[in-house]
């Protein structure tokens, strides 16, 4: 079946799911808005409270050759501190390429999980321990790994394309619609989902700067708890990401059993229309058998009235009347030997 999201028969299988181009590219643009959600909600708060991005090595090189320059009370930090953030989203990149030799379309989430723990246990170390503010900005180091993982994943892996990188996607939005509307054969399928994931990882974007941007006015100066449930929403990202390049045993367990109740409610149903009928069938077969009486009544009551008239009883097949008077064997017999 051609259709999205079809069940059709498999042999040995109850109920099976079509995984059709269109149901997987629906997949890939809501992971690669999900993706840039976080980047800009992420991005905005670091930006604004720590002078520094997680997720743009670009600024951070800016910023460092800023720092280079000369002292400037606009970029609080040193050099050491861009560098840091440089390495470790080097590191991340690193570390997903390994995992995914190690455990292939497994390697991003398996990593992503130990990352988000560790970010985690340092995030409650520093609240708890009460460290000074000035010390949050290092907080950082430990996001970029996780973005450097995500990052290397979106390029290179299902996504094929960088979910925090706006200035691609404005390229790529700009490109196919000037050949939409001045080439002679438009966009094939393949460049309209471009088009259409460009779009959405710029809307996403603009949306999680728009939930950081409300976040830091409503907090006060201590800002690390705003960036607790960005390991975990990373984390789950990559989760998700990793079952989509290779469905879940689990997942598919679900989904299983999801399709059965499915297909046992729509036989229950048809069970149910079958009952109707042959409960109508009956019904019909008895007034069928209550009119057979009816009708035998009616024939010896007809045979009672030819009886009396001295007539012989209608036939049996056709309703028809005998003759009135028949001759006997011996008076055959009798005619036939005169002659």
């Amino acid at each position: 079946s051609s259709a999205p999201d079809a069940l059709t028969r498999v042999p040995g299988n109850t109920m099976a799911m079509v995984v059709t181009p269109a149901r997987v590219r629906t997949q890939e643009l809501m992971l690669a808005s999900a993706f840039a959600l976080v980047a800009g909600y992420t991005d905005f708060i670091t930006v604004i409270r720590w002078k520094g991005f997680c997720t743009m090595m670009t600024g951070n090189l800016l910023f460092l050759a800023r720092s280079f320059l000369a002292e400037d009370p606009n970029i609080p930090h040193d050099k050491f501190f861009y560098l840091l953030l440089i390495v470790t989203f080097s590191v991340g990149v690193v570390a997903y390429r390994i995992a995914e030799m190690r455990l292939p379309n497994r390697g991003a989430s398996t990593m992503g999980i130990v990352l988000a723990a560790a970010q985690l246990v340092a995030m409650i170390a520093f609240v708890v321990g009460d460290v000074d503010v000035c010390w949050g900005h290092y907080l950082l180091a430990g996001l970029t790994p996780m973005f450097g993982m995500l990052m290397a994943a979106c390029t290179s892996g299902k996504l094929g394309a960088p979910t925090n990188l706006i200035t691609g996607h404005i390229v790529t939005i700009a490109s196919l619609c000037t050949k939409a509307t001045c080439g002679r054969g438009g966009l094939t399928s393949g460049e309209r989902h471009k088009v259409a994931m460009s779009s959405l990882v710029i809307v996403a974007t603009l949306v999680g700067a728009a939930c950081g941007a409300a976040a830091c006015y409503f907090t006060s100066e201590r800002a690390e708890g705003l960036l607790w449930p960005v390991p975990l929403g990373v984390a789950v990202l990559l989760w998700c990401y990793d079952h989509l390049a290779k469905p879940r045993s689990l997942l598919r367990k679900m989904q299983r059993q999801v399709r059965q109740c499915r297909a046992r409610r729509r036989r229950a149903a048809n069970g149910e229309e079958d009952l109707s009928s042959e409960s109508s069938g009956s019904d019909s077969e008895a007034e069928s058998d209550g009119a057979r009486p009816q009708v035998a009544a009616s024939k010896s009551r007809a045979c009672d009235t030819a009886g009396a008239r001295g007539g012989a009883p209608p036939d049996s097949e056709t309703g028809a009347a005998g003759p009135a008077h028949s001759s006997s064997p011996a008076a055959v017999t009798g005619t036939q030997a005169g002659s």
